[in-house]
């Protein structure tokens, strides 16, 4: 699309017109601050005209606007043909103001002078970017050193509002330079209420919250959106008659609406006395540069607060999926971490069950092996106890009354020593015999089936396998006097006897060789029946443990042991082994006098 660059001169009742430079494309005139002309009057329509570039000519059309859009005294119905030099009006005959509107191309002959002087006298409209309500005029009727002051007081204001951080403090700031200024009597600022009413919100002097509220005032300020003067209000054919602004000794009014968000929000008031100076059009246009300056900073504060709330709030959401996702991440190394550990449990757990298993296979053929030359030394050492017994009745028989005791008693001796290593070779048979079985029954190889079985077995072959290994250093005594029938893997149990006594052993044998003790240590297995349940106690007296120690010794790879000593996986096995029975596992310990291992496990009354 073709872009004509364009100047619109927008002229008022005023007849001092604004011109403002333009590309066109599509330019939106309307009372709305994002509209590219803005008019600041309720009788001009938020969207109230569009001029648009079609076929390289120029039209406007109605954008369905209240007061519509007038060429030569009639309302255009459909859009119009726009040529340079050519006008239209917004709002015709409204509040008495004809907001002309004309078009003229920029190369246009004397367009560009006439503008470049029209710019310069107007600088401090441009500069602070005014909003009109009502008032769209400079302030070129002042004398020049009036002028001047002023211009130096609105700049003088523009720097203060940078300074200004609320709306309280922008009032106040309105309140003290209007009194500086134009040193009215009496300066009010009227808000809007939640209920639609009026009331003063800060004031000079004794606030009188009915002066200004008459419908008269409010119709003309709040309703229409008009900036009011009133010179003398004596002459004044509507406020002359107004009781309360009659009564209260006034002379001279001016107001102006306050906007905010492009809404009305309030009005502020300044009054004079009999004896003061009236208003004029200057003082109104002041007061209106001053509102319209503080109500553009006003909803630029609104602005930067409503980003700032955003901003904290996009913030904390952002802080929150940081946190949430933290979590999440944590969440997962956890678990990773968990399953890493379970992993290398059930490996080492698996390496315990090869060994067991190769423990088993090894002690079957080594039982084997053994059985067959015990079973030689068996009947050997039966023989050998018969035909003794026999050659020593044969002898006897031999002799007669003429041998002599000495004879007699040695013979008698000789067989006795033979009988009595003969005895020592049967107890030897036996107890290899003994500890075959028990290792039989510990490595049992259908450890995985559940079967019912006498704890007092399996406890016994533990303690067989165990005692050899702490000869003339620990004492074991085993007190179990009624039969403990539990449905039970039997080898899983051994395993956790073995435990337990090897450790209560090992920590009595540490507390002997650190107090030099020469005699053995104790350790004490006793088992009975309470409350249909079934309990061991593993007692040592040995070293004990800290309490620090208490929550963490059934903990994977937890050892008290030296480096190299342990795994940390023995209790651990054991309290998995009582869980899996549906028992349990205590334990309590004294640093310095010993430890107390309890079983608990289900009684078999079935059985």
């Amino acid at each position: 699309m073709v872009q004509r660059e364009l100047i619109l001169s927008v002229e008022t009742s005023f007849k001092e017109p604004l011109f403002k430079k333009i590309t066109l494309g599509s330019v939106i005139i309307g009372r709305s601050s994002s509209a590219d002309i803005v008019i600041r009057d309720v009788a001009v329509s938020r969207r109230h005209a569009r001029l648009y570039l079609k076929d390289g000519n120029i039209f406007v059309e109605d954008l369905n606007s209240t007061s519509g859009v007038w060429m030569d005294g009639k309302r255009l119905q459909v859009p119009a043909l726009i040529q340079p030099g050519m006008s239209f009006s917004l709002a015709l005959g409204k509040r008495n103001t004809d907001y002309r509107i004309t078009l003229a191309e920029t190369d246009a002959d004397g367009i560009a002078g006439a503008i470049a002087s029209h710019l310069e006298q107007t600088i401090c409209v441009s500069a602070l970017e005014l909003r009109h309500a009502g008032i769209d005029s400079q302030m070129d009727s002042e004398s020049a050193a009036n002028y001047a002051d002023r211009l130096k007081q609105l700049l003088l204001f523009h720097d203060d509002l940078a300074d200004v951080d609320g709306e309280n403090g922008l009032y106040d700031l309105l309140l003290e330079r209007l009194t500086t200024l134009l040193k009215p009597r009496q300066t009010i600022i009227y808000l809007c209420q939640k209920d639609g009413s009026f009331s003063p919100k800060v004031g000079t002097g004794n606030v009188d919250e009915t002066l200004f509220s008459s419908k008269t005032v409010l119709h003309e300020v709040i309703k229409k959106g008009n900036a009011l003067l009133v010179s003398d209000i004596r002459h004044d054919r509507k406020f002359s008659r107004v009781d309360s602004v009659a009564d209260a000794d006034v002379s001279s009014l001016i107001a102006a609406p306050l906007f905010r968000r492009d809404e009305i929000h309030g009005m502020i008031v300044l009054i004079t006395g009999e004896n003061q100076q009236h208003f004029n059009e200057s003082d109104l246009r002041l007061m209106v540069c001053l509102s319209s300056a503080g109500t553009l900073r006003l909803d630029n504060l609104i602005l930067m607060q409503e980003k700032a709330r955003y901003l904290e709030e996009r913030n904390y959401e952002l802080e929150r999926l940081v946190t949430l996702r933290s979590e999440e991440l944590q969440r997962r190394n956890e678990e990773l971490e968990r399953k890493n550990r379970e992993i290398a449990l059930a490996q080492d757990q698996m390496v315990v069950k090869e060994k067991m298993a190769v423990l088993g296979q090894l002690t079957a053929g080594v039982a084997h092996e053994i059985n067959n030359p015990l079973n030689y030394i068996e009947g050997g050492t039966a023989v050998l106890i018969k035909w003794s017994e026999r050659f020593r009745e044969f002898l006897f028989d031999l002799m007669d009354e003429g041998t002599g005791a000495e004879i007699r008693n040695f013979f008698e001796k000789e067989f006795s020593n033979l009988n009595t290593q003969l005895s020592a070779i049967a107890e030897g048979r036996s107890r290899i015999s003994r500890i075959v079985g028990g290792l039989n029954l510990v490595t049992r190889k259908n450890e995985a089936v559940e079967k019912t079985a006498d704890l007092r077995e399996s406890l016994q072959a533990a303690v067989l396998l165990m005692q050899p290994n702490f000869t003339d250093q620990v004492t074991l005594t085993v007190t179990c006097e009624e039969p403990m029938p539990v449905e039970c893997r039997p080898a899983e149990l051994s395993l956790v006897f073995i435990n337990l006594i090897d450790n209560g052993c090992n920590a009595v044998v540490a507390k002997r060789e650190a107090s030099g003790q020469s005699e053995p240590g104790s350790m004490e297995i006793t088992g009975r029946l309470r409350d249909n349940e079934i309990v061991l106690s593993f007692c040592d007296h040995g070293m004990g443990m800290p309490e620090s120690f208490m929550n963490k010794i059934f903990e994977p790879f937890f050892t008290t042991r030296p480096p190299g000593m342990g795994t940390g996986l023995g209790l651990y096995t054991c309290y998995n082994i009582m869980k899996r029975h549906g028992g349990r596992i205590t334990v309590e310990s004294i640093e310095g006098e010993g430890s107390t291992f309890t079983l608990y496990l289900p009684f078999c009354e079935d059985c």
